[in-house]
């Protein structure tokens, strides 16, 4: 049986700490010059359209929905994102509040964007929406057709496909949106 010593310990970077910037640069500095925008993928891709932005939170490890709305969660955090990536804090402010409403089950980050886009900030907006009674089934309707004229509408400004969630998709999102809050907060 070998014995493990320091001396074949080799210390594997991690990209993953926010909160040592000097560690994250480094460790992804020469990834740098290989990795484009165009090459980052998932859910975060498709809930920020700007690919600068998406680049640089991707150097810090921010490519999932969780760590995207932890890290934007608090006006500290936020600070430090902002710092670190050079995103104004209120761009980070709607990256996370679409990254909360993935929280949601059955979310998918393209019908996240257009809800933020919408001025649904959160799972509890979405939850106002709730209801079994005629005024309530009214205003999903109403937020149905809200939905997919948004989608329209940002699939024509950007140049990207906005396909709106259907209307079931949409009663099932409403319905799991209630209890979660909204975590960020401008």
């Amino acid at each position: 049986m070998q014995s493990v010593g320091i001396a074949n310990y080799r210390p594997t970077p991690s990209v993953f700490s926010v909160a040592n910037p000097a560690a994250a640069q480094t460790a992804s500095a020469p990834a740098a010059n290989s990795t484009s925008a165009a090459a980052v993928t998932g859910p975060v891709a498709d809930m920020v359209p700007n690919q600068d932005h998406l680049s640089r939170l991707s150097k810090i490890a921010l490519t999932t929905p969780g760590r995207l709305s932890f890290w934007t969660a608090g006006s500290m955090r936020r600070f430090l994102v902002s710092a670190l990536t050079g995103i104004s804090q209120q761009d980070l402010v709607r990256y996370g509040q679409r990254a909360d409403l993935m929280r949601i089950p059955e979310m998918k980050p393209k019908a996240a964007y257009i809800l933020e886009n919408m001025g649904i900030k959160g799972p509890a907006d979405l939850a106002q929406y709730r209801g079994d009674d005629f005024a309530a089934k009214v205003q999903r309707g109403i937020l149905y057709a809200t939905v997919v004229a948004k989608a329209v509408e940002l699939s024509a400004n950007e140049g990207r496909i906005y396909e709106a969630p259907s209307h079931a998709l949409l009663e099932k999102l409403v319905a799991g949106s209630v209890g979660l809050g909204n975590r960020i907060q401008p």
